[in-house]
């Protein structure tokens, strides 16, 4: 499925869509190679979810090569960042299948040593928030 073109637009004037997630949070194995290709993270009832948080900047070469668990939490956290006046209950109503908080949680503790890295480098785009 394409991205539709408004939210293609505002894909391409966010300052986070630039860099490849893995070269942002400085999580790669090996370098990033190759353009930088919108990554539908959030599959939901088996349909691709059309939401800003939940589309991630990935290389060529880390597109073909996903570290699942890292870009779902990296996904959560954005959701959080850009949803904040929404709070996770919100999202438990239109998604009542995927246990956000859960789902954080876990992998907030797989990545536990590394967290305190994601959370400052998401501070550099949190003037995108809604108020």
């Amino acid at each position: 499925m394409s991205i539709p073109l408004k939210l293609r637009e505002q894909l391409n004037n966010d300052p986070f869509m630039v860099n490849c997630i893995h070269e942002t949070f400085k999580h790669a194995a090996f370098e990033c190679d190759g353009r930088i290709e919108f990554h539908h993270n959030f599959i939901y009832r088996k349909r691709q979810q059309q939401l800003k948080p939940f589309i991630l900047p990935l290389c060529e070469c880390h597109h073909d090569n996903l570290d699942k668990r890292f870009i779902e939490l990296i996904m959560l956290i954005r959701w959080h960042e850009l949803s904040i006046d929404q709070k996770w209950e919100h999202v438990n109503i239109i998604y009542p299948r995927y246990d956000f908080v859960g789902r954080y949680n876990i992998l907030s503790n797989i990545y536990k040593d590394r967290m305190d890295g994601f959370l400052e480098t998401m501070e550099q785009f949190k003037w995108q928030k809604k108020k």
